[in-house]
């Protein structure tokens, strides 16, 4: 069992905590997140942007956006 721990614990690591491979690793890990929050960042600006003109109507007396 000690054999193995060597490459396992040691080669493994040094193998995996090197620059390219955790960049590698990281993006991977970063990038469906990042999606999520552009769509999420999206969504709120049109909802931001639906509330100001509701807003508006309001002021205005309106109740309808074409009326």
């Amino acid at each position: 069992m000690a054999t193995l721990d060597t490459p396992v614990t040691v080669d493994l690591v040094a193998e995996l905590l090197q620059p390219w491979p955790l960049r590698a690793t990281l993006a991977s890990l970063w990038a469906p997140n990042a999606e999520r929050m552009a769509e999420a960042t999206a969504a709120k600006v049109r909802c931001v942007a639906n509330s100001s003109q509701l807003n508006r109507l309001m002021e205005d007396g309106k109740d309808k956006p074409d009326g």
